[in-house]
């Protein structure tokens, strides 16, 4: 009897047939099987929708960096900065000290550069170990009238070392936009503050470039007025760091149908939102009409109105404040040195002759980028000459670009699917390799794209942006040999004759600059005649932008797109969200009729043991 209590006690932990002789294993997995193969077919589809999500994925990844590449006024390579559509060659007789690249309105001959002097940036010199002396304060750095505060007086910070006073300045310069940095030399020890630009007029409106002082403590500076006095008003002029501004009131106060109350909540915001973005912060006061204005914290921040022929201001105030010749007692104080502005007199094509003063090394003259980086003894040559070389090697560039980005894009419309291949069920995997998965899913993935309404839509417009005609050039792309391929196996892919390329860059490379790069006219607002008036890399830009660039793109809206608003809630990611929830339903019920049935054995299962033991004891009766 033990062993069959044992028997019946686990029978939930499928230790079943002992009784029966029955594989119920086999025999629950067949009943099974229509339900099994209905989950599995709901998860073949939606990994259908997985794989179809991440090619759209690749494609747009694909057009994002052409996009990026080539119409992103930021980046060095893009197709729509002028200066990259250069067809000269300019060489210098000292490249140590001058070099020069031809822009594309370059005047080509000889100019000659004597380097009077070289721009440098403003900077502060410190003495090894000077940084030291700001453990223990709160520190505040004024560089071009933007404060930085940094606080040097937790425990932990006074035994910071001066490389860990350096990273934290930079750390919070850099977080604050300040456009300097402070940097250490191996070989002295001495410390540098040095701006990021350079020119002798980097100065703010008081003519000073770099300012650092300590302090204890800096508070707000308040002011509370009553709005009652606001009422009335046309317009309310606040003077905020000495500079104006005006709060328009005028609406509220001609608005019949406002309470008082209405009108004076609607006073408060308009004053609260104008001087927001001025560091000027509006606070109520309860059971009152009141409002207190507070400034930000430190002498440097003021503010000032009149209303109602009473005058109103405040400062915040900064306690102990010490300068730099008291935070190191007037001995060895950090050195200032001005910035420097550069001085050349250069000599033109037409032999003319000027002295010239810039705030940068660089400068353009007759469309020819000079660059300075030593100042000379006397005279450096500059020779320019027709040369089409460098810039036929980008447009190469581009087209190989571009063909490898259409000719995936084609590949994907108008790849077969193959009907023999559907995704690989979870016991199907368990079967096979790595590689052999691998394999097989790139065979699913074949013609999941076929004939895609949105990706033909793209590549359309990329092929009408190069040959529809641009208003105001006569040229097109077949004039300068470029063309779209007759292969078959290359459709939408663009082909180059360099020789016929060379000659029309060198022929006329104002208009080719027009062909690529021109934009509408300001104002224009017809979408018509913004694409008439764009050049082909101003075209292919807005095609871009507006298909794979913006969130409120229809195609990033259907599939998403990692690191815009749309990566999580798309049309896709919608859809196969549903499909889990729905598979995991299916699971639930697979499960719950699997139980059942080994329930449903168990009892059998019991049932013939009592059988098999009455069996038995009859037995045994008749036997004795």
């Amino acid at each position: 009897m033990a062993s069959i209590s044992s028997t019946t006690s686990t029978s939930y932990n499928r230790i079943t047939g002992l009784a029966t002789g029955m594989d119920t294993d086999a025999m629950v997995k067949q009943a099974m099987q229509p339900y099994q193969l209905k989950v599995d077919q709901a998860k073949q589809a939606r990994d259908l929708q997985i794989f179809k999500q991440n090619l759209y994925r690749d494609t747009i990844k694909d057009l994002r960096s052409l996009f990026t590449k080539y119409t992103d006024i930021s980046k060095p390579d893009s197709l729509l900065l002028t200066k990259n559509y250069g067809t000269s060659k300019f060489t210098s007789t000292n490249e140590g000290a001058v070099t020069a690249e031809g822009l594309s309105n370059a005047i080509l001959g000889n100019y000659k550069v004597d380097v009077k002097n070289i721009a440098e940036s403003a900077k502060m010199t410190f003495s090894k170990d000077d940084l030291l002396k700001f453990r223990g304060n709160n520190t505040t750095i004024d560089v071009l009238g933007v404060s930085v505060d940094i606080d040097l007086t937790s425990d932990a910070a006074k035994n910071y070392s001066e490389n860990d006073i350096i990273k934290l300045f930079n750390d919070k310069m850099k977080s604050a936009g300040v456009d300097a940095k402070f940097s250490k030399s191996d070989l002295s020890g001495k410390v540098f503050l040095t701006l990021g630009k350079t020119g002798l007029n980097e100065t703010d409106a008081a003519g000073k470039t770099i300012s650092i002082y300590t302090f204890s403590k800096k508070e707000q500076g308040s002011v509370t007025v009553d709005l009652n006095n606001f009422s009335g008003e046309d317009e309310a002029t606040f003077k905020v760091n000495g500079n104006d501004i005006k709060v328009d009131l005028k609406e509220i106060k001609e608005n019949t149908e406002l309470t008082d109350i209405e009108k004076k909540l609607l006073i408060k915001e308009k004053i609260r939102s104008s001087l927001y973005l001025s560091g000027i912060e509006v606070k109520s006061e309860s059971n009152t009409d009141n409002i207190t204005l507070n400034t930000k914290a430190g002498e440097e921040y003021s503010l000032s109105f009149d209303l109602k022929g009473q005058s109103y201001s405040t400062q915040g105030t900064t306690s102990d404040k010490k300068s730099l010749n008291e935070v190191f007692d007037n001995t060895s104080v950090p050195v200032f040195t001005a910035g420097k502005d550069a001085n050349v007199e250069v000599t033109d094509t037409f032999n003319q002759t000027k002295s010239l003063t810039y705030s940068s090394n660089e400068f353009t003259v007759d469309g020819v980028k000079f660059k300075i980086n030593d100042i000379t003894t006397s005279p450096v040559t500059i020779s320019g000459s027709k040369d089409t070389s460098k810039l036929v090697d980008k447009l190469k560039e581009f087209v190989k670009d571009y063909n490898e980005v259409i000719g995936k894009i084609t590949t994907k419309l108008n790849e077969k699917k193959d009907l023999n291949y559907k995704p690989l069920t979870e016991a199907q995997k368990a079967d096979m390799t790595d590689d052999q998965i691998e394999k097989w899913e790139t065979k699913v993935k074949q013609g999941l794209l076929k004939r895609d309404n949105d990706l033909t839509s793209i590549t359309s417009q990329l092929r009408y942006a190069f040959y529809d005609s641009i208003n105001g050039t006569n040229l097109n792309i077949t004039s300068l040999g470029i063309d779209f391929s007759n292969d078959v196996d290359k459709a939408g892919q663009l082909v180059i004759d360099e020789d016929k390329l060379s000659k029309a860059l060198a022929d006329n490379s104002e208009d080719v600059v027009k062909l690529f790069t021109q934009s509408a006219p300001s104002g224009t607002t017809d979408k018509k005649e913004i694409y008439n008036n764009s050049g082909i890399f101003q075209r292919i830009k807005t095609i871009l932008n507006d298909s794979v660039m913006t969130s409120s793109s229809s195609f990033l809206k259907k599939v998403g797109y990692e690191g815009t608003s749309t990566y999580a809630s798309n049309d896709i990611t919608t859809d196969l969200l549903k499909r889990e929830k729905q598979i995991s339903l299916m699971e639930s019920n697979l499960k719950d009729r699997q139980t059942n049935l080994y329930k449903k054995f168990a009892a059998l299962e019991k049932a013939m043991n009592n059988y098999n033991s009455q069996s038995s004891w009859l037995s045994q009766q008749f036997g004795s």
